[in-house]
């Protein structure tokens, strides 16, 4: 279904809007990443963020830059998110939704700057207004999320359906990072992680529609084939080191350990990985001879 984007004044700058969203009038969104079934009224400000599903915002609103809204959370009438806040359901304004993520209070701006970073690659703005910030980091601030198996699933299905989709359309790959890193936040999932599952979204092949019947080894290994060429900037954003290389060969052989078609390929993925530069000769030599002595 389409989205209903606002009327008079209304400006949208280099910013993407999914689907079934509502936009109001007198809106403006610059570099903002909106996601599916997101309500925006009227007059709301929104500056380099991601707004997750079902999110929210009420008439006058501002979303500073670098922040993160997760899932269902609902920011109030003219409540002003100061840059670098990661929001996630509770209590926010008034009838507002959520409450401000982090860590240990002394944390508060190295984890802030350290989510601007992650998702945008850029440090985050200065803020002018401490009073606006403190009405939500004080009362409301909630520690982290604890991760579980429920959360595990719901990031892999996000990524899973961005991968295929951002495959089949050629959405571009730093698009595709932004909706990666969102989900990650979103989540709480560890970065050592996020390539794993987004390698394991990518085994799992193109969707083969209602029957989901068994893709065969020579669609898989062409699907593949296009696939790494188009993700090894992605797989680069997160595996920069020997360790992560390594885990994530690991992680490659157990996909190829519970399917024999992928079990055919694995020799294939791993040469694909290393011909895209993800993973090195080394790092294949020392995931090789470690498992040697496991076994």
């Amino acid at each position: 279904a389409g989205s209903s984007v606002g009327g008079r004044g209304t400006s949208i700058v280099r910013s993407v809007i999914g689907r079934n969203c509502s936009i109001g009038a007198g809106v403006r969104l610059v570099d903002a990443y909106v996601w599916d079934d997101v309500v925006v009224g009227d007059d709301v400000i929104v500056d380099t963020a991601i707004l997750c599903g079902g999110v929210r915002v009420d008439k006058g609103a501002k979303i500073g830059r670098g922040c993160i809204v997760s899932y269902n959370v609902a920011v109030g009438p003219h409540d002003d998110v100061a840059p670098a806040t990661y929001l996630t359901t509770s209590s926010v304004g008034v009838p507002g939704r959520g409450c401000v993520w982090s860590g240990a209070e002394s944390d508060v701006e190295d984890e802030a700057a350290s989510v601007c970073r992650d998702v945008w690659g850029c440090a985050p703005l200065e803020s002018d207004s401490h009073s606006d910030s403190d009405s939500l980091s004080s009362s409301r601030r909630r520690s982290p999320i604890p991760f579980d198996v429920d959360e595990e699933k719901m990031f892999y299905g996000d990524v899973l359906d961005s991968v295929r989709n951002g495959i089949a359309e050629r959405v571009p790959v730093e698009n595709l990072i932004l909706e990666v890193n969102g989900s990650k936040h979103a989540y709480n999932i560890a970065i050592l992680e996020v390539p794993k599952v987004v390698l394991r979204a990518l085994l799992a092949g193109p969707a083969r529609g209602d029957d989901d019947s068994p893709i065969q080894a020579l669609a898989l290994l062409n699907y593949l084939k296009e696939a790494f060429a188009y993700l090894a900037v992605l797989f680069h954003n997160y595996v920069k080191t020997m360790d992560s290389q390594i885990e994530l060969i690991s992680a490659a052989e157990e996909q190829a350990a519970s399917n024999s078609v992928l079990g055919a390929l694995f020799s294939k993925l791993l040469q694909m990985l290393y011909e895209e530069d993800v993973i090195e000769e080394d790092a294949i030599r020392k995931w090789y001879y470690g498992k040697s002595r496991i076994e």
